[in-house]
């Protein structure tokens, strides 16, 4: 699921982008709704990213304002569709690598790959590296 459209840049504060892995306790008709929800909030806020998920696990990455992927953060942390929450990034950027995307969901639930496969396979030490090549990846299992 995907969510296109014009999205508020602020491009006048600086960008953070955050990347957390934690552990799925919802269903997939559970994980739409949230995808959508999230969507909208995104857009109004200036944030973009995708969120990918597994039958286990969740791996998000959002982009936009600090304080607006701030407050999205303490969101997501006090959902009870997940737990274990485990930052793996978050770090300032100078460039949008999500910005048509306000909320991108991928499962990965019978793709044969997990959320361990994709995480075990980047580099956090090259966030926007790590970022086209999820980019990449969610473009390509669409």
């Amino acid at each position: 699921m995907s969510v296109t459209g014009p999205m508020p840049m602020h491009l006048s504060k600086p960008l953070t982008f955050f990347v957390y892995r934690s552990r799925k306790l919802c269903g997939p008709n559970a994980v739409d709704d949230l995808v959508a929800r999230s969507a909208r909030n995104n857009r109004a806020a200036g944030v973009t990213g995708l969120l990918v998920h597994d039958p286990v696990h969740f791996l998000q990455f959002l982009e936009g304002p600090m304080d607006a992927v701030g407050a999205a953060v303490l969101r997501i942390a006090a959902s009870d569709l997940h737990a274990d929450m485990t930052v793996l990034a978050c770090e300032p950027t100078d460039m949008r690598l999500f910005s048509d995307w306000s909320l991108r969901g991928v499962s990965l639930e019978g793709r044969g790959e997990t959320i361990a496969d994709i995480a075990g396979s980047l580099d956090l030490a090259d966030p926007e590296g790590c970022i086209r090549r999820l980019r990449f990846y969610a473009l390509s299992v669409a």
